[in-house]
């Protein structure tokens, strides 16, 4: 991860836990986490719907909200995107995600965060890896994060021959 995203990371992490905001990271910072993937360039969050009001409070005062388009794919109800420092900031609450005609939901709560990462002290929580997987078999284009998160559970939960 490089200075800039670990600098915004820790910044947006500390206002949101001073806010005891109910949120975690996903996606490439996430997959970054667990040596999935190399060098995510933005960063995803998953919110609690109750926390949006005070999640959009803190993070309109430190960056530009900018509204996502509609699109056929995603029915999150908060899809919105913010910039800070010249870093994409996506949040989502309420993820959903239409795929061959009907909705998978994806409500976020505190039982959806499975792990921490931790940046000079500070606790960052991560959305269950689990979940990422069902989310991106559900998502075009993403099957190479499919097989490498595949590949990650296989080699950490070995299965056991009978």
């Amino acid at each position: 991860m490089n200075n800039q995203l670990e600098f915004i990371l820790k910044k947006i992490a500390k206002l949101l836990n001073d806010q005891n905001i109910n949120w975690a990271v996903g996606a490439s910072i996430m997959l970054n986490y667990y040596g999935i993937i190399q060098g995510p360039r933005d960063i995803d969050i998953l919110i609690d719907l109750k926390d949006l009001n005070k999640l959009d409070n803190v993070l309109s005062k430190i960056g530009e909200k900018k509204e996502r388009l509609p699109n056929k794919i995603y029915k999150t109800r908060y899809f919105y995107e913010y910039v800070i420092d010249g870093i994409e900031i996506d949040v989502m609450g309420g993820l959903c995600i239409c795929f061959n005609g009907k909705d998978h939901p994806f409500d976020f709560t505190r039982d959806s965060i499975g792990d921490f990462m931790e940046i000079d002290n500070i606790k960052i929580p991560l959305a269950k890896l689990s979940d990422w997987y069902k989310i991106y078999k559900l998502l075009p284009d993403r099957e190479d994060k499919v097989t490498l998160i595949k590949e990650y559970m296989e080699k950490i939960y070995p299965k056991k021959d009978k």
